[in-house]
Order: structure tokens, then sequence, then C-alpha cells
């Protein structure tokens, strides 16, 4: 069954009604809707697909304002049903929802004018905030992999085995120790060396493509910070590149800063991946005590809400190398956002943005705007919670997420990434409802 709602003059209506447009198998109909339904599977979607380079597109679900109409149904037959038998004596067909009969007469489903509709008050159906709701605006929004894994050599033989991908400090399965040193298995900050930077390059071509927003990994698995923090001394402070740069111009060297700039004088908003959970280089190579880390993280967090933003958006990861209590982690991390920069939203396994599957966008938590720091549940039709949902549009990726032999996962940008990629150039396009 398909259905969109829409706006639209009916005859014997004044002025426009929301009306929703429904097909059932052949048969097709217009529906004035009485109510606003509790799911949101029938909020439209609009979706933009477009390319860009060593960048996610993600496109964000927007809903429509589905306002209360003021005609009422016919409650002649609407009761508590089961199934259609429960509607026997000229009573119809039993809905889905709200398990109620529709009205007398009917030959099809398509006929009860209230089908799938909710008799209940706006105030207990799930709605999105004001900080949701501007975020659903933005509609397209860019992923940007850039870091120490952009720059690095890998063997031949690793490129062309099953699985080629570098996730920054986690591949260990061949020898690359004549570019990791004394960091191994992290990289060594010395094989950063990004030539002809330019972020207000990047800006143009984003704004070109209509992006709102752009999420940076500002510090990935490996850990390696695009700017010169004071809480870990695996940033782009410890290359060459870094010294080179800062003897050129002051501030030249900082990533993140330029990143920033360019961003606020375009007007794209600021978004971080930054993976407290999973630093390769506090683990593997400081090994840091949980503690330590936690400290750590935290720190950064801190420094990039204060000095890096206004930050509109942190995009945390599902996944996690931290060895103390996970729990402690997190609620220092959600202390700091909710603290220092309230308006700061949190996605995307858990606060106010949740990856979900299909268009649903209702569950039972965690509640958006609060310090919930649980994953998010299972969408769910009943759910007390609104919380916008994320979908693929085009990466440098062969496949969907993850990785497998024959489509290989490409998350950052390389010089020969695209010569050895099966599908050839350009990359390979994937969409899925979902972020995993």
């Amino acid at each position: 069954m398909y259905h969109r709602f829409t706006e639209k003059a009916l005859p014997g209506t004044a002025g426009t009604v929301l009306v929703r447009t429904v097909q059932y198998k052949r048969e097709r109909k217009e529906i004035p809707v009485n109510y606003l339904k509790k799911s949101t599977r029938d909020m439209e979607d609009r979706l933009l697909v477009t390319l860009c380079l060593f960048c996610w597109i993600i496109s964000v679900t927007k809903a429509s304002n589905a306002p209360f109409l003021t005609s009422s149904p016919n409650d002649k037959c609407y009761k508590t049903c089961g199934s259609d038998a429960d509607c026997s004596g000229g009573c119809g067909f039993c809905l889905p929802s709200p398990h109620s009969c529709c009205s007398a007469g009917v030959s099809s489903p398509l006929d009860c004018p209230n089908s799938e509709v909710m008799k209940q008050t706006a105030s207990s159906i799930p709605v999105p905030n004001e900080r949701q709701l501007r975020w659903m605006d933005f509609e397209t929004i860019q992923f940007m992999h850039f870091g120490i894994p952009t720059f690095w050599d890998p063997p031949k033989d690793f490129l062309f085995s099953a699985n080629p991908t570098y996730h920054d400090c986690h591949t260990t399965v061949m020898d690359h120790s004549n570019q990791t040193e004394g960091y191994y298995p992290c990289l060594n900050p010395d094989v950063w060396n990004p030539t002809n930077l330019d972020p207000d390059n990047w800006m143009a071509a984003s704004a070109a493509m209509g992006m709102k927003e752009i999420c940076l990994t500002a510090h990935h698995e490996g850990g390696f910070a695009l700017w010169p923090s004071k809480h870990t001394p695996y940033s782009v402070a410890a290359s060459r590149w870094y010294s080179k740069q800062e003897a050129l111009k002051p501030g030249n060297g900082n990533v993140l800063k330029r990143f920033v700039d360019a961003a606020n004088r375009w007007g794209i908003a600021i978004c971080y991946y930054l993976n407290v959970a999973d630093d390769g280089y506090l683990v593997s190579v400081a090994n840091a005590t949980a503690e330590e880390m936690l400290k750590r993280e935290v720190g950064m967090v801190h420094e990039v809400l204060t000095e890096y933003g206004p930050v509109n958006r942190f995009w945390f990861d599902g996944t996690s190398d931290f060895k103390g209590n996970s729990t402690l982690l997190w609620d220092a991390v959600y202390k700091e956002i909710r603290t220092t920069s309230p308006n700061t939203m949190i996605s995307s396994y858990r606060g106010d943005i949740c990856a979900t599957t299909g268009s649903l966008y209702t569950n039972d938590g965690p509640k958006p705007n609060s310090t919930d720091t649980s994953r998010c549940r299972p969408a769910s039709e009943d759910g007390a919670y609104f919380h916008p949902s994320e979908m693929h549009g085009i990466t440098i990726q062969e496949g969907n997420d993850g990785n497998s032999d024959s489509v290989p996962t490409y998350w950052f940008w390389h010089p020969w990434a695209c010569a050895h990629n099966i599908s050839g150039c350009p990359w390979y396009g994937t969409f899925s409802s979902s972020l995993y």
C-alpha cells in the first residue's frame, strides 16, 4: 500500500485540506485526513542524493506539518476490534490502527475515511523538538572522512588481499612498521602530509551541492586529532607538516580551526565525529588507564565545544576499545556537552538522533535532549519519543557499511583507492534507509 500526505483543494472545501493519497493494489483514492496519524511512516520523505568525494551524503527525512482538521468520522461503527469478523453487521473492516471498525457498507479498506489514523490528542503524539526540526530542515548533509589514514602507503600485498581496509590503529595483520616507527600499530604522525589544504574549497563544493552541515572526523578511531589538543600527544601538532605550516603562518597547521573558520564563513553547520570510546593511540600505544582516557576524551570534547564551534552535533560511533566502565565515560561526556553547549545535538546511536530502519521515527528511548546515555531502542509504532533518522546517499565505499572480501570498504580517500575499486570510477553509490 502506497500513501502520501499532500495539501490540496477538494470540491466542497474552502481553501486547502490535508489529503492522504492511498493506492491499494490497482485502486487509488484521495482521502481527507481527519486526525493526525500517530505513526510517522506517513510523513513525507524528501530525499536528495548527490555525489561528493571522500564523504557520505546523508539525507535527512523531513516531516510534513500535518494539522488537525475539524471534520469528524462516522462514529457509529467505531469500536474495539481484532479482526474483520468483529466488524460484522455492516461495520466494514477492522482497521489496524486504532483497531476500530470503519464505516458501514464499504467494499475496500480504502473506503474507510479514517484508515490507519489515531483518535487522540496532539499532545500524546511524539513530535520533533525545535532542534530536531531545525536539523531535519537541512535535508542533505555531508560526512567527511579526513585523517591520517588518508595518507598512508599500504603494502601492495595488503592492497590486493581480502578486505584491504585500514581502520586507524586496528590493522595488525600486515607489516607497515616503516610507517609506524614508535607508534605501532598506529601510523607515525609524520605520515600526515596534506598539500594545498583549502577548507574554503571544501565549503564551496559542499554549498554547491546544497549541503547544510558537514560532519568531519576530528578524531577517528585511531585517536589522531586534527587540532593541536592539550589532551593527547597524537595529533597534527606531532607532525613535521604542522611545524612547516606554523612557520609559514601561525595557525596554518590547525586543520580544525581552518575547517571551522571556513564553515562559519559559508554558513554551514559544524558536526564532529569524535570517537570518545575508541582511541587506538591511548589504548594501544600510550597504555592509558581507563580513568586517564576518560579525562582526556572529555577534555577533547570540551576543547572542540569551546574553541572550534559552534558545534551543532556530535556523531558518536558504536565502536569501543574503552577498558573501563562505559557508563561512567558516557555520563561524563554527556555532562560536558549538556552543560557547556546545551544546543549541541548527540547522535547517532544514542541521544537526539537515532539510526533507524525504514521510515519509522518513534521509539521508547532515550529521551531526546536529556542526560539519558543509553543506546537507541528499536523503532516502535507505539514509541514514546521522536528521533529523526539518517540515510546513506553516495559514498566512496564499494558496498554498504562493513567489509566483505568482494566489496571492501574504503572509509578514507586514498590516491590509490579509485584505481583499485572493483567498480572503478566514479565510486559505487550505496543507498539504504539506515546507517547499518
